[in-house]
């Protein structure tokens, strides 16, 4: 099944005007690959334990101290990550930490 075929195709035409027709194929395929990935690791959250969640996501320890400084400061924080990642499991994992707190 093909989300929105003409859409994405007319996008991808749209953003790499220089790319062979094939090129786009391929780049289109890659695309629904990683939507697909993408939904099911979304409906993954639904069932994800405190303990899974931790161990395929975590911080490094000077993130984990940059946190929990603002929060004792009681000051919001805003997480920015890289658009190539899984910021669903992340937000998530960030939330069963928060859970005891």
């Amino acid at each position: 099944m093909r989300y929105r075929k003409e859409v994405v195709l007319q996008n991808l035409i749209n953003a790499f005007p220089d790319k062979s027709s094939e090129e786009l194929k391929k780049i289109m395929v890659e695309f629904y690959r990683y939507l697909c990935d993408l939904l099911l690791e979304t409906f993954k959250t639904l069932t994800m334990s405190r303990k899974f969640s931790i161990e395929h996501c975590s911080f490094s320890e000077e993130a984990k101290e940059l946190f929990d400084l603002y929060y004792a400061r009681k000051k919001s924080i805003i997480i920015v990550m890289g658009h190539f990642g899984n910021w669903e499991w992340a937000g998530n994992t960030q939330a069963k930490l928060s859970e005891n707190r």
